[in-house]
């Protein structure tokens, strides 16, 4: 079974005070104000899965756990406030990893402005489990969520992608190396949420809908596009890649497009806007968030959740080979 298959399984229905469950960036529940929502998201980050313990350090780890969570937090045009910390541990590890851990998260909720208000620890047989829940609020005028995309919308991103999985590459191939390779690295391990963005793009209505590219853009645009009823096309020639993973690609011999398409962890957002209002957005956006809102493609007719791939305005294949859990 896929990922999405399991958790249908788990669907249920829900009551009239659960304004967005499963199928989203977070849950949405009714907030402490009546002009407020709360949202809640938890990601988990599995040893041998999404970390090996050799390759990055105690530090590394707990600012990504927090990271990847945040980012969903973003996603829906809100702000982190509370989380709760569950940690997994093997009996072989030592202290002093432990001790650099907790600084690090701590350190990073206080930057972020976050309580750290709970969790729980278990001994694990041999892997790192490191879970957090993260807790935000946002006002219901401002809540954005995967189902608002129209036809005609542009579909935008917030930053370049696929710098992450070029590092992820490097790390699992440790005799190929390429210029960059620091940088591609960092992307992977240190993951940025986008909280300034999310937080910004939440108050405009020309958003119709957003996400996180957790999955890579060809993945999660899916998503997107089934959550609104809606196919979508893309332009791959206009994904923004940076000049580090030109080089990886090049040195690789692949098409840098369909690679950083395809690429997972890179924590943007993934938005849809408007036509009519996209130029003032974009400019609002630079003065901002200091940097620039890329449009990648456009909002098309249909409800199949298609996705439409042209390079350089001719039809493109994309080899999808997204990350998927039980594949």
């Amino acid at each position: 079974m896929k990922e999405s298959e399991i958790i249908d399984l788990f669907k249920m229905k829900t009551g009239e005070d659960v304004i967005v469950g499963p199928g989203d960036d977070c849950a949405v529940l009714p907030g402490v104000s009546f002009d407020q929502y709360t949202v809640v998201t938890t990601d988990m980050l599995i040893e041998g899965t999404h970390f090996l313990k050799d390759q990055i350090t105690a530090k590394q780890l707990a600012k990504k756990s927090l990271a990847v969570n945040l980012s969903d937090i973003a996603a829906m045009g809100a702000q982190p406030t509370y989380v709760f910390l569950s940690l997994a541990l093997p009996k072989e590890i030592s202290d002093q990893w432990i001790t650099e851990f907790a600084l690090a998260f701590k350190n990073e909720c206080l930057r972020q402005n976050i309580t750290l208000v709970g969790g729980d620890t278990n001994r694990s047989s041999n892997l790192i489990v490191v879970n957090p829940v993260v807790h935000g609020t946002v006002l219901k005028k401002h809540l954005k969520t995967r189902s608002g995309a129209r036809k005609g919308d542009l579909i935008c991103v917030t930053g370049p992608v696929g710098d992450s999985r070029a590092g992820l590459r490097l790390l699992q191939v440790q005799s190929l190396t390429s210029p960059g390779s620091d940088s591609l690295i960092k992307a992977h391990f240190e993951p940025t949420a986008q909280l300034q963005e999310g937080f910004f793009l939440g108050r405009e209505a020309a958003v119709t809908a957003m996400m996180d590219v957790s999955d890579g853009v060809a993945a999660d645009l899916s998503k997107l596009l089934k959550s609104s009823n809606c196919e979508g096309s893309i332009q791959l020639e206009k994904i923004p890649v940076s000049s580090e993973l030109k080089d990886f690609c090049c040195l690789t011999k692949q098409n840098v497009f369909e690679f950083a398409a395809l690429g997972g962890e890179d924590y943007v957002l993934l938005l849809t806007v408007n036509e009519n209002n996209f130029l003032k957005l974009q400019s609002d956006f630079r003065s901002e968030c200091g940097k620039d809102l890329i449009c990648i493609g456009k909002i098309t007719d249909g409800s199949s959740s298609k996705v439409s791939y042209f390079l350089n305005g001719q039809n493109y294949l994309l080899k999808n080979s997204s990350f998927e859990h039980f594949e």
